[in-house]
Formats: structure tokens, sequence, C-alpha cells
């Protein structure tokens, strides 16, 4: 029988969440994850298909499985096989593949080994994290523009709130400290189940899992941050300060065409009252440059939008045409070296606002998620967002720890453990 098993994943956090939920069950049924060095006896390639780049990792990957090792079970999965472009006959060799929506079925296709390892509590940890993503959602309608993510993921479909909390309370029993609620669009979740039932119901049924420690929101629009959340999180240190809201553009014209439903002045507005109504807290944002019709004024205003907001890190995009999508059929495409050239620039930004966020917090003595260490050097993540390295003779790898900063170096802390 097969009991290795190589789990390769590319794009959003939903495919990592959906990637740790797969390694879990086949983990509890006896099955070892291990590395794509280790010459596994299956590969399962987890795809994105949101960028032409994504789309052309997701086939690299496949062909270094079928090369790896000729005599492994491949299977392919994700947005790429779900995606308009995908042709099996373009990958040479023997591949299983299966759509988004038939993605558990891979648990029922590998054969069971044997039901020794059924209640092992292992299968409930994260695979790949010391933290544990959870999905509450799947799914979005808006159809930007330029996304191609509705065309895969289909319409929002929520999770029932007492599976989310029992998922989590498993989760917790099982060692994790951190959880990260996530999903295609977790600010629509509850929109197809009872009106009561929102993203901050949702996270008040959560915070009653006394001995969960930390809870961090994954990507969310600027719209569907009310006054609620906002209160709830200045005033509950278990949920993480930090927030990613996407701008995409800072020229209100750009987002009309984007078919994003706020203006400049809404986010400037909204992230304003979150920085103001919570202390420390780190914004972080994604950047579409090139968008068809962006000049170099527009460019120009989203740059200067975002110097001003005081972010901690901008996630930057290059457009790329995907089909199916309004924008691939729009005048005025931006040449690909202009897309290089603004791409540049907003990361040369956002790595003078990181390393700005980070010497704001010398001195602080803040807690620490261990991630990872190697004898004596040891780094892990602050509830806001901040990498911090420090010293320990002991691994402390998935524990939570107190560490003054002392110092910085760009964007990150280097501090001492204080307990």
């Amino acid at each position: 029988m097969k009991k290795n098993v190589a789990i390769l994943t590319l794009g959003c956090k939903v495919n990592q969440a959906e990637s740790e939920q797969i390694a879990s069950v086949l983990i509890s049924k006896g099955y070892r994850v291990v590395d794509f060095k280790e010459n596994p006896d299956i590969f399962i390639i987890n795809t994105c298909a949101v960028t032409r780049e994504s789309g052309h990792k997701s086939r690299k990957l496949v062909r270094r499985a079928l090369s790896k090792n000729p005599e492994s079970l491949v299977i392919a999965t994700g947005c790429y096989v779900n995606y308009e472009d995908f042709n099996p006959s373009n990958i040479k060799g023997d591949v299983l593949f299966f759509r988004n929506e038939d993605k558990q079925k891979i648990i029922d296709l590998i054969p069971l080994l044997d039901e020794k390892g059924k209640n092992n509590k292992e299968g409930l940890k994260p695979v790949f994290h010391t933290r544990g993503l959870v999905k509450i959602q799947d799914g979005c309608d808006d159809f930007c523009s330029y996304c191609v993510v509705p065309f895969l993921r289909g319409k929002p479909r929520s999770k029932n709130p007492l599976e989310v909390v029992g998922e989590i309370d498993g989760l917790v029993k099982a060692g994790v400290k951190e959880v990260v609620i996530t999903g295609v669009h977790i600010g629509k979740y509850g929109i197809d189940l009872e009106k009561e039932v929102s993203l901050f119901s949702l996270l008040k049924k959560i915070l009653k899992i006394k001995a969960l420690k930390r809870v961090r929101l994954s990507s969310i629009d600027v719209g569907e941050i009310n006054d609620e959340i906002i209160k709830l999180i200045a005033g509950e240190r278990r949920i993480c300060r930090h927030f990613h809201i996407p701008v995409q553009s800072g020229d209100d014209q750009i987002l009309s065409a984007m078919g994003r439903n706020y203006k400049v002045k809404d986010f400037f507005d909204k992230i304003k009252v979150i920085q103001r109504g919570i202390k420390d807290v780190a914004v972080t944002t994604d950047v579409i440059v090139g968008f068809p019709g962006e000049s170099e004024s527009s460019f120009e205003k989203t740059y200067n939008l975002l110097k001003e907001l005081d972010l901690k890190k901008i996630h930057v995009f290059k457009y790329s045409p995907r089909k199916k999508t309004r924008a691939a059929e729009m005048v005025n495409q931006v040449s690909i070296e202009e897309k290089r050239k603004r791409s540049k620039k907003l990361q040369e930004l956002s790595d003078s606002l990181g390393s700005r966020f980070a010497k704001k917090s010398i001195g602080a003595e803040v807690e620490v998620l261990v991630e990872e260490g190697k004898g004596l050097h040891q780094y892990g993540l602050t509830d806001n967002y901040l990498k911090v390295y420090f010293e320990s003779k002991d691994d402390l790898k998935g524990k939570l720890v107190k560490v003054k900063l002392l110092k910085t170096e760009k964007h990150l802390a280097f501090g001492e453990l204080i307990s």
C-alpha cells in the first residue's frame, strides 16, 4: 500500500486550508505527510489560476512530480483544473484531475491502509503551519472585472456556525494556539444562511472557546468591516490586530472599471477609523498595477494614497488578463515593462512602510507565536503581524512567548525572551 504523501499548495489561504484538511484526514487514516524531496508514493498538487503566472507554476509542479518518481500517483486539483484554459493533454503523464467541487473525493479515492489511526488526535493538527486555517465559506459573486475566481469557485456558500466552532474547538484541544478564519470572501459569511448569522456573530461564538488564544481574520473587503467588528477587536485581545484589506487601486475611475464597490474616500476613511480605534493595528493591502487604462497619473494616485495611509505591507500584483473576465477585453492594456516599473516602485514603498511600522515597536513587550527556530535562533509573529527573532536554547515552536523588542532591521524585529 502507498503510505507517503506530499501535498504542494499554490495560491490563497483557502487552498492552504483545504490542503491542511486533506492532510489531516490522511494522517488520521495512517498516511505520512512528507516533503516533496522525500520521493513520496503520492503527490497532491493543489493548483491556482488567479494569474497567468500561477497557472504556469501549477503546470510546472505537476510535471516536476511526474519526473520525480514515475511510479508515484500524481493528483492535481484546485482552481487551475477548473480554469477554461486547462487542457489535460498539455501535461504528458499519468495524472488524476479533480475539480474544486470534487476536491474532498481525493480522500475517498486513496485506499485506506488500516483503521489504527482513525481516532489519532494528530489528525486534528495543522500540518504545514503553527496555526490552524479554518475555512468558513467558499465562493464569490462580485464578478470584479479582472477576477476569474467566481467562475472557478461558484456562488458564496457558508459553513454552519456550529460546524465552524466544532472545528476550531478540535484544533484547540489538539494544541493549536491560533486559528485563521479564511474563505474566498469572508465578509459575505452568512449571506446564504439565517438572517442573524454574520461574520460578527460567528466571531462572538468562536470567542466562547475559552482555551483559544488567538483568532486572525484573513482578507476582507473594506465595506464589510463595520463598527461592530472594529469595537469587538479593539476590546478583545484574542482577536489579532491585523486587517488585510485589498484596495487594488487609488483611482476612482480604475476602481469603477474594476467593478469594485467602493471609492477611494471610502477606503481612506475606513482605514483611518480602524487605525484610530485599534491601538497598534497592522493594515496590509493588495494592489493591482497595470490594469487596463491605468495611466501614470492613476498610478501616482495609488502610490500617494498608500504612502499617506501608513500601512504595514503592500502585496503588489501585476495585472494578468484572464479569460471570461471583462478586463481581458478592455482597450488600453498596459505594457509589461510599465507594469514591472510600477510594481518595483510600490514594492520599495512597501519595504519602507514595513520598516517604519517595525521601528514603532522598539521597547515594547509583545506576545509571539513561535513559527520556527534552529538552535538559538527562533522567530514568530505578533498578533499585529510583526515578525520577531529571538534566542532560546529550548525548542519553542508552536508556543506563545513574551519577547521584549530591542531593535529592528528593515521590517523585522529582534528581541530577548522574557518568558
